[in-house]
């Protein structure tokens, strides 16, 4: 037995197993016969152990006895508004501060309050601001300042004082405790009198008194409990069918035997989300209501410590807790046993505890089963007999914070002001919240837990753990149990084996199996492709057995990617000797099945090669069968069995992440068909359409001979460059592989969104005969029609809600009046009979057909309270369609009110649950995380034109919603007087209207003279229609809308007898306490001035919401104190008009210490009420007719007996943001695409995750497992997606609606969608890092690995293999037509019907010897165009048509042209590059972050250097290197690239007017010198401060505290082991492959390549030797030169000496490329391009030798101007160095980006000059008219615009000259260049090779002759080089001597080599077409390679050059005849 096994001294946890529990099956039946009176007064007494001394009171905490007979109404709600007193909490202050603290019910009272009242029961603002002004009701400074200091005080007090200040208090407490106990007793009389929510009070002070919890934290926790207890009474209880007893509901053993009588499962009671009531058990027992408070406490009691889906029993139960040794059925006995002796009040204590331990925790609560341990060890400290009085926050001082302060040093270190620094510790090295929380899921590990002493926490006894808890060393005791390495190739190896094993695999299957053949062909068949006539027509026969053999290398492969990955995961998980066993056992079983799928490989290898056996023979034919067959089960092994599975245990515990959540029947047998079906049509495509044209290409290039290559002179650059293209070939197919296999993704999706979309298409076509019966479905299908009485079939309710939504719109200015009257029932009212009845409000009696309007023809109802006695007519609108009038056009275009409505009709012919009762809807509450959001927008903002814009804000909203505008001037002319005549014309004309609201309005009297009331209602109006809070929060007041009107119509017979005013309170008191609102404001202690004046007018329009938020408080030591704070509508105002909060909670720290938002959430969730919980972004929207749907989806919770419970619940997202612009339109396609479309797939294919929001969580299974989200800096970016993973993995379910909608706003601008981008590319490049996906991925059913993969990791990647395909694309196309210009291509023949080629074309274009066949390739890349491009896009788009048809009818499919329009294909391609980058951005460097986009509409043109910076690194640099090799090759990817550097610009509104283009360019000129020099306040945006920020991702930072830098934060490392591979070894990849490519397609061959890499160290050895010029000129004059130039001194002169120097290098090694390629352009673009990757070798080399930048610009300043007296400390001997080589970097730099923003300035600047360019481009990007929109503009914007033209115009001669600059060289360069090429070229051999030129006047040397080049235009016509004169003569020689050369005869001409063997003969060869049969010829038909003017022919049109045995090389080729072609061997 272990040491801590049960009897022995050290014990895990007494809990389970005790000595009382020694027997299992009779206890039952033993506790029978016992009363139930006796039985639970025995287990429920309370007292205070005998131990306790009397120590008085608890500091703050001065115990006041509750008043005797406290009801359970006075536990009121702390947050409710309620009628009834607050109870008097047990807190020493004054009455002023229990008002403070408590939510005061009503608020302060003013004459005007009560008539003010909105229909939210909430003041209206100016009575609220009266109120708040009231001097009575309000702290008064005095008591505020008293109250704060008194608490400083009693928190500053010494431990000892405090425990001395205890003694009075303990008295009182023993003395309550004993009341207790005996009102207890007294209760237990009658067990069902118990009433919990009366026990709170003094188990709270209990609590603190023991614990040491903050009184405030304890408040907040008892009020959470008790909205909890409600709310599970509410749904518990049912008047007329009462639910089982108390007795029975907490498990006691009279209720245990009743339960066994009946058949009662226990496991009915373990979820909230069963909503039982047991009519089983109500006929044994008799339940008032009170019972139902107990029935709700014991349920969330099993959910939360005791049922069978508790993680608190799960943890206990678990190997980790109880002993291994004892089983779990025995131990599962006694955890019943032990549970069910606990009385209600002890299920009481430990909820309250539970709760209160998490709360105070803060940040910790993060680690759920740390939690558990902690409530654990205070449970075992409770039972013993040490329980003492500590003083207040001992709990938070003692316990949380060292676990705190542990976990914040593994992220930060301190500075010496205190405060945090992040370090630089990557996530490998950084012990997180999850390994923390593991340590508590392994025994082994819990066993190291030690204290600070070296004793084991374990070792000391239970009664001695608490204590002692806080001295634990966390240091020593945590360890990693995750290695988050950042190494993604084998990540993606490790948890995505199976797909990479199944997808390689495959891949080689098809490779393999048809390539075999090729390499067969030209292996072992004829000697050259030449001989043969099938080439590429058809494949000789291959041996079966050896195709067999080829096709099982593929298993091989896959099992030894399996092998690789089960190695590979010991780099992840801590080496111990458990893992390593695990992982060793895995590989011997995979590398045991490994060695026998190699096995017969390798044998019919040695067979067939070594001892040339006959292929077709029994053996290697058996060898093949059995590869096969065994190569085939390893395949399957290796792509079906997940990892975990190869043995049985497993390397983390399964308890807690292997309970992978259950998928339904339907969902399994949905999967499994669908990726069925996926892979067979991948397959079939797979192979005609990659494949089956892709093999020809590969053969045409392994056919290749490239001995005719004419550039031989040292190597073959030729063969070199043909097995590089033929690579990157192979890989290019197996990227397309991969991505061929996303592509299939989104088809099928699209597929299954067909079939699940057919019910609309229906209805789509069947809205105007259904629509008018919608109003009849309203009742049915949102009311609980259960609590109602018989009524008929409820009309009259159908009418009021019907008319609740018109109102609703109309508030919402989204009807008209006319609208809203036409759309809304009439009210009849009744005077006697309904012949005489009147109309409420006239009604029109006739329609346009002169039909009547039809009356409801009801009996009277009289039992609908409020609602009885009422008729109403029919609506005039629905009275049309059902008359058939269905042509009318009654809603405007895009009506948001007409897509409600339809998808309101949809919805409610769907099956959903029948929403449950108001009274008995379980509370939820809605949680907003805000940061920075816009808040209400200002008048100001709405109306003022901002820099850049030509409209302003609220005028472009205006043209987006022109109808809801003119409902809005609507409502405001009834808000002016009539006297106000110019306001009234004003707004009757909405143009004029925006133009006297323009705060630049020439008559500012007029504006003035606007009421506030309309600028308030403008402004909520715009505030409405843009992503702000205020959208978000009224839209959640829908809600209390929504249930009030259900409760109205749900409890009519009830209300009606009420009178107004009380009916009104009790309606809001019912609703108030369902839900409640809490927004986390994490900068609130922050705010401006006007966010705060914003968060105000907020609490005045809603005054009860709540907002939490943190501050931190300078303490007088230095240091500072974090502080929680909770204020709401109802605070007081202190002195300064600030809000006096009402909890005040301490924490251990500041609580963001993640990225923000998933910290912003935990630190807010305690603050929330309800048990469940919508969190929500400050970006959303409610609708009311949706929100009427909520007590249905809280019916989604509801599991039957024994299922898995429901974790969250996933609501559809409308994207309201679509159609405002082009960027935002784009943005909002991709979210409905991700969002509203495939998540209900993802539902169907059972691998939904939570992807944000609005989803609901259940807060019983979400908190007792970590929350809503997760929050490690830098890992848990995308926060969301970790807590689905979470319940996944912990056996939640995740289920999704369709029948309901929530509004979702998206990025609007280009900025902030990329941002949004770069976001989640980032968080899912960390989270491939996480240990979710290795779990996940390692454990996943093949189907569900595949769904995961492609809707998670499977987008970012598919979009990183997109961009990579396009530049391997484009890669291999500069491959294939550097080896054209090096070989000829061949001719291209028919081929007849007979199968023979046309012989005509053959005797007339005879194919020449040696060479290529190019069209194969070009069909293949035709091929991979049209299957890649177009039609793939607009298959994708279907789904999303449809959904756009369905919502906004057929003509909103319009939108989708609109796009095309705008050219959104090319925005897809600049979107991916963004994705792409991002992600491996932050695979590279780290440094993933939460970025904050704002989501505001951006109508202001940005300016081309924030475009320029923002986005050159990230897609423009290659795009402007793929437009270079587009340019070379004419590859059909021309079209995907310009979008790379083009597109920030074309989505840039106004970019292309005249004014402002050259304006932007004059100022891009000054970013790019500015910011170099300046000695203070150097400018952020600066191209000196964008260069050094992307410098610093390689350097890192270092803080320097003396001066004031450039940088705003500071940046690690980046880390060598991956950086020297991806910037070091991948770029010299690419600068080899440049080279080569280089060298072939030219005539100089590798010495040109040497040339070009010897150029492009050009500027940086001329920018080297420069700087130290410079530099020696500056320290010398730098020093004199300050006295005349003091502010800048010399440095304005070095810098522009400098920047001008860099220029001339470029502009060198321009004009060397053009040289080198002889003036052609083509060449020249690729010698330019090879330079650019040969240079960006050099400079990343350098840039990583670099130390740390320093944040300070005094080296830089000292460097420019020579004053190095500036540079403090060791760094002025340093600062040099250091400085010198970044100058070299950044001249470089400099250089190529001004060449490259002048390029696409160039490339934009002929725009500019078309008419109406900037008219058609706002159209385009704004999607509206700009030029009728500037009418509404004043003149004086005018002035300034005129203004801005004329300072534009200043620049064009700046720009002009530029231009200038640029194109001379195209005009006389090649001029001169040609003038001096025969005197230059000629040297460069001399120079590279030391041979000496010769002519007619320069001799050789003595045995030497003068050899001219064959082709005079490389070398000139004059010169030629000297050679050795020839000793034998082979052939007819020429040459010799120059003074008596040896002639050629007739027809022949000489040939002198030039490169190659350097042959000492000259040949005699016939001159072009003229060799006969049997010349000399050269086998080379060698190209002209400067000018490409074809091949140089030496034989006659019917001859070709033979190649002759034994001929030798003469250096372009060998010597041959002349024969005839008679074999042709390529077909067309």
């Amino acid at each position: 037995m272990k040491p801590y096994a049960i009897g022995q001294s050290k014990t895990r946890f007494n809990l389970v197993v005790t000595s009382n529990d020694e027997d299992s099956e009779s206890e039952s039946d033993s506790d029978q016969g016992e009363e139930p009176d006796a039985r639970f007064a025995a287990s429920s007494s309370f007292s205070i152990p005998e131990n306790v001394t009397n120590a008085g009171s608890f500091g703050s905490f001065a115990a006041a006895t509750r008043t005797s007979g406290t009801s359970s109404s006075q536990a009121a709600n702390l947050y409710s508004p309620s009628s009834s007193p607050m109870p008097s909490f047990p807190i020493n202050q004054s009455a002023s501060t229990a008002r403070l603290l408590a939510y005061n019910s009503q608020p302060p009272q003013s004459a005007s309050v009560g008539s003010n009242l909105n229909s939210f029961g909430r003041p209206q603002s100016q009575s609220l601001n009266q109120d708040r002004g009231n001097s009575s009701a309000r702290w008064s400074s005095t008591q505020a300042i008293a109250t704060n200091e008194i608490a400083i005080a009693s928190h500053a007090q010494p431990r000892s004082i405090a425990l001395q200040s205890q003694a009075a208090l303990m008295d009182k407490v023993r003395a309550k405790t004993a009341s207790i106990s005996s009102s207890v007793d007294s209760v237990n009389q009658d067990t069902n009198d118990f009433n919990p929510l009366l026990a709170l009070d003094d188990i709270g002070s209990y609590f603190s008194a023991i614990f040491g919890f903050q009184e405030d934290v304890v408040k907040n926790t008892k009020d959470m409990l008790a909205t909890l207890i409600r709310s599970r009474a509410a749904s518990y209880f049912d008047a007329s069918n009462n639910i089982s007893s108390v007795a029975a509901l907490h498990h006691n053993q009279v209720a245990t035997s009743a339960i066994k009588q009946t058949s009662f499962s226990e496991s009915r009671l373990s979820n909230y989300s069963t909503f039982i009531s047991m009519p089983i058990l109500s006929k044994k027992f008799g339940v008032e209501q009170t019972d139902s408070l107990a029935a709700g406490l014991v349920s969330l009691y099993n959910d939360y410590i005791y049922g069978k889906n508790s993680n608190y029993r799960r943890w206990c139960l678990s190997d980790l807790v109880r002993d291994p040794e004892v089983s779990y059925s025995v131990a599962l006995r006694a955890w019943r046993r032990k549970f069910r002796s606990y009385s209600l009040f002890e299920k009481t204590k430990q909820m309250l505890l539970y709760f209160t331990i998490t709360q105070e925790s803060s940040n910790t609560r993060l680690m759920p089963e740390l939690m558990w341990f902690i409530f654990k060890t205070a449970i075992e400290h409770l039972e013993s007999n040490n329980v003492i009085p500590v003083p207040q926050k001992d709990y938070l001082y003692r316990i949380v914070k060292p676990i705190y302060d542990f976990h914040a040093s593994q992220l930060y270190s301190k500075n010496e002001k205190g405060r945090f620094v992040r370090r630089e510790n990557d996530h490998a090295q950084i012990i997180g919240y999850d390994d923390l929380n593991e340590l508590f899921w392994d025994a082994e590990t819990m066993d190291q837990i030690a204290l600070k002493n070296g004793v084991k926490f374990l070792d000391l006894p239970t009664a001695k753990r608490w204590e002692n808890l806080g001295e634990i060393d966390w240091k020593k005791s945590a360890k990693k149990t995750y290695y988050e390495r950042r190494t993604f190739i084998n990540h993606f190896i490790v948890n995505y084996s199976r797909l990479a094993a199944f997808l390689i695999g495959t891949f080689l299957f098809f490779l393999l199996t048809l390539l075999a053949p090729v390499v067969w062909n030209h292996r072992f068949g004829p000697a050259s492709p030449y001989d043969s006539p099938h080439i590429l027509t058809q494949l000789p026969d291959m041996p079966g057995a050896l195709r067999a053999t080829a096709f099982s290398i593929g298993g091989t492969v896959s099992i030894f990617i399996t092998l690789v990955a089960t190695l590979s995961e010991q780099f992840y998980v801590p080496i111990t000797k458990r893992n390593l066993s695990i992982i060793y056992s895995r590989a011997a079983i995979v590398g045991t099945l490994f060695v026998l799928c190699a096995a017969p490989i390798a044998a019919i290898g040695y067979l067939y090669f070594a001892q040339s056996e006959d292929p077709n023979g029994s053996a290697i034919v058996g060898l093949s069968v059995a590869a096969v067959a065994i190569n085939v089960i390893g395949f399957t092994v290796a792509s079906f069995v997940p990892l975990q599975d190869f043995v049985r245990r497993k390397i983390y515990n399964q308890e807690f992440v292997g309970r992978l959540s259950k998928m339904t029947k339907v969902q399994s047998g949905t999967s499994k068909a669908f990726w069925l079906l996926l892979i067979i049509a991948k397959f079939i495509e797979t192979y005609f359409v990659v494949f089956h044209p892709a093999i020809p290409a590969l053969e045409s290039i392994y056919a290749m001979d490239t001995r005719t290559c004419m550039n031989q002179d040292v190597f073959n650059m030729c063969l070199v460059l043909k097995w590089f293209t033929f690579a990157m070939l192979s890989c290019l197919l197996l990227v397309f592989y991969f991505l061929d296999t996303y592509v299939w993704w989104l088809l099928m999706e699209g597929v299954l969104q067909y079939g699940m979309s057919t019910f609309k298409i229906f209805k789509l076509w069947q809205w105007e005969k259904s629509f008018p019966h919608l109003p009849s479905k309203l009742v049915n299908r949102l009311v609980a029609t259960s609590e109602m009485p018989p009524v008929g079939n409820y009309r009259t309710l159908n009418a009021q809600i019907w008319n609740t939504i018109m109102d609703n719109f109309k508030e919402d200015h989204l009807i008209s009046e006319v609208q809203h009257e036409k759309l809304s029932f009439t009210e009849v009212i009744e005077e006697s009979e309904l012949s005489g009845s009147t109309f409420r409000r006239e009604a029109p009696s006739l329609l346009k057909d002169g039909s009547q309007l039809s009356v409801f023809n009801v009996a009277m109802e009289n039992n609908l309270g409020e609602f009885a006695n009422r008729i109403f007519m029919d609506p005039e609108y629905l009275t049309m369609l059902s008359n058939g009038a269905s042509k009318i056009k009654f809603f405007g275009a895009d009506s948001e009110a007409e897509r409600r409505l339809k998808y309101l009709e949809h919805t409610l012919d769907m099956n959903f649950p029948t929403p449950a009762p108001v009274k008995k809807m379980p509370t939820f509450g809605l949680l907003i995380p805000h940061y920075a959001e816009k808040i209400i927008f200002s008048f100001e903002e709405l109306t003022t034109l901002s820099n850049g814009a030509s409209i302003t804000l609220l005028a472009y909203l205006r043209s987006l919603h022109k109808d809801e505008w003119d409902n809005l001037m609507e409502e405001c002319r009834d808000l002016v007087p009539d006297d106000e005549t110019p306001l009234k014309q004003a707004l009757r004309d909405d143009q004029s209207f925006i133009s006297t609201i323009s705060v630049n309005n020439v008559d500012p009297n007029v504006a003035e003279s606007i009421p506030q009331a309309i600028r308030l209602q403008v402004r909520l109006w715009a505030s409405r229609r843009q992503q702000s809070l205020y959208r978000t929060v009224s839209g959640v007041f829908k809600y209390y809308e929504a249930l009030e009107l259900k409760y109205r119509i749900e409890y009519a017979d009830e209300l009606g007898n009420l009178e107004e005013d009380e009916r009104a309170r009790v309606v809001k008191r019912a609703v108030q306490e369902k839900f409640k609102l809490t927004i986390s404001m994490q900068r609130y202690a922050e705010f401006t001035p006007e966010e705060k004046d914003n968060t105000k007018l907020l609490f005045d329009l809603f005054p009860s919401i709540i907002i939490v938020y943190p501050e931190r408080v300078p303490q007088p030591d230095g240091t500072e104190k974090v502080f929680t704070r909770v204020i709401d509508g109802f605070c007081e105002l202190d002195y300064n008009n600030e809000f006096i909060p009402k909890l005040n909670i301490e924490l251990p720290g500041w609580p963001i210490l993640g990225d923000g938002k998933g910290c912003n959430q935990s630190h807010g969730i305690y603050f929330t009420r309800g048990e469940f919980l919508q969190v929500l972004d400050a970006n959303q929207d409610h609708y009311f007719e949706e929100c009427m749907k909520v007590g249905s989806i809280l019916k989604e919770f509801k599991v039957d007996a024994g299922d898995d419970p429901v974790g969250l619940v996933g609501l559809r997202e409308n994207i309201f943001s679509a159609g405002i612009g082009a960027v935002a339109d784009f943005s909002a396609t991709t979210e409905t695409t991700l969002v509203s479309l495939y998540q209900p797939t993802l539902h169907k294919l059972g691998m939904r995750l939570h992807y944000g929001h609005p989803d609901f969580w259940n807060l019983s299974y979400a908190l007792p497992r970590g929350g809503v989200s997760k929050a490690q800096k830098g890992l848990h970016v995308n926060e969301d997606i970790y807590a689905g993973m979470m319940v996944m993995m912990r056996g939640g379910k995740n289920l999704h609606c369709e029948y309901t909608q929530v509004g979702k706003g998206k990025d609007l601008g280009l900025n902030s969608v990329m941002g949004y981008f770069s976001k989640l590319a980032m968080g899912m490049s960390e989270q491939v890092l996480s240990r979710e996906q290795y779990r996940l991925g390692t454990a996943l059913p093949f189907d569900r690995l595949l769904t995961f993969y492609f809707a998670n990791p499977g987008f970012i990647t598919s979009n990183v293999f997109a961009m990579l395909s396009l530049q391997m694309f484009t890669l291999f196309f500069v491959c294939i037509s550097s080896l054209s210009n090096s070989l000829t291509a061949c001719p291209i023949y028919d081929v007849l019907g007979d199968g023979t080629f046309n012989a005509t074309q053959v005797e007339l274009n005879p194919a020449p010897f040696g060479c290529a066949i190019f069209a194969p390739i070009y069909d293949w890349e035709k091929a991979i165009f049209d299957r890649y491009s177009v039609p793939v896009v607009f298959v994708i788009l279907i789904p999303v048509m449809m959904h756009t048809a369905f919502e906004r009818g057929i003509m909103s499919v319009l939108r989708y042209l609109r796009q095309l329009l705008s050219l959104s294909l090319l925005f897809s391609v600049f979107s991916t590059q963004v994705w792409a980058r991002s992600f491996l951005n932050t695979a590279t460097f780290g440094q993933a972050r939460y970025i904050s986009t704002g989501r505001s509409v951006e109508i202001a043109r940005k300016t081309f250097s924030s475009l320029y910076s923002n986005y050159k690194e990230m897609s423009m640099a290659i795009g402007l290197a793929l437009t270079c090799a587009v340019l070379y090759t004419s590859a059909s990817t021309g079209s995907n690239v310009p979008p790379l550097f083009l597109s920030p610009f074309l989505y840039n509104p106004h970019q292309f007017r005249f004014e402002d283009f050259i304006q932007d360019y004059y100022a891009a000129l000054q970013w790019f010198g500015t910011g170099s020099y300046r000695s203070s306040d150097p400018k952020e945006d600066s191209w000196l401060a964008f260069h050094k920020r992307h410098r610093t991702q390689y350097t890192g930072t270092r803080i320097d505290p003396n001066e004031k830098g450039i940088m705003k934060e500071t940046r690690r490392r980046a880390w060598r082991s991956i950086i020297w591979l991806h910037e070091i070894a991948f770029p010299i990849i690419i600068a080899l492959a440049a080279l080569t490519i280089y060298g072939a397609g030219t005539a100089g061959g590798i010495r040109f390549s040497l040339y070009l890499a010897a150029l492009s160290m050009l500027p940086i050895i001329s920018n080297a030797i420069m700087l130290l010029l410079v530099f020696s000129i500056t320290l010398v004059l730098g020093p004199f030169a300050a006295f005349a130039a003091k502010k800048d001194g010399i440095a304005p002169i070095t810098i522009a000496l400098l920047r001008i120097w860099s220029g001339v290098n470029l502009l060198v090694v321009l004009i060397g490329c053009w040289v080198l390629s002889d003036f052609t352009f083509k060449k020249s673009i690729l010698g330019f391009l090879c330079f650019c990757m040969v240079q960006r070798l050099y400079v990343r080399f350098i840039t990583l030798c670099l130390p740390r930048e320093v944040e300070t610009n005094s080296s830089n300043l000292a460097w420019w101007d020579g004053r190095w007296n500036r540079v403090k400390g060791f760094r002025v001997f340093v600062g040099p160095i250091r400085e010198y080589f970044c100058k070299i970097i950044e001249m470089t730099a400099f250089a190529m980006d001004v060449f490259q923003a002048h390029i696409i300035l160039l490339v934009m600047f002929p725009l500019t000059w078309i008419r109406y360019v900037d008219d058609f481009h706002s159209i385009m990007v704004l999607w509206i008219p700009v030029s009728k929109t500037e009418k509404s503009i004043s003149d004086e914007t005018r002035i300034k615009r005129r203004n801005r033209k004329a300072a534009a115009l200043s620049a064009i001669s700046t720009f002009i000259i530029v231009l200038v600059i640029l194109l001379i060289p195209a005009w006389w360069v090649p001029t001169v260049l040609r003038t001096i090429q025969t005197h230059v070229k000629h040297n460069m051999w001399r120079w590279a090779l030391g041979e000496t030129s010769c002519n007619a006047k320069l001799s050789c040397p003595e045995n030497q002759q003068c050899v001219y080049a064959t082709f005079p235009q490389v070398w000139g016509d004059d010169y030629g080089v000297c050679y050795p004169i020839p000793s034998a003569i082979i052939y007819q020689t020429c040459g010799g001597n120059i003074a008596d050369p040896a002639l050629c005869d007739r027809a022949l001409e000489c040939f002198y080599p030039t490169n190659g063997t350097f042959d000492e003969t000259g040949y005699c060869y016939p001159r072009t077409n003229d060799g006969v049969l049997g010349d000399v010829c050269i086998t080379s038909n060698s190209t002209d390679y400067f000018n490409n003017v074809g091949t140089f022919d030496q034989c006659q049109d019917d001859l070709y050059c033979k190649a002759t045995p034994n001929f030798p090389f003469v250096g372009y080729g060998y010597l041959g005849t002349c024969e005839k072609n008679e074999t042709p061997f390529y077909v067309k």
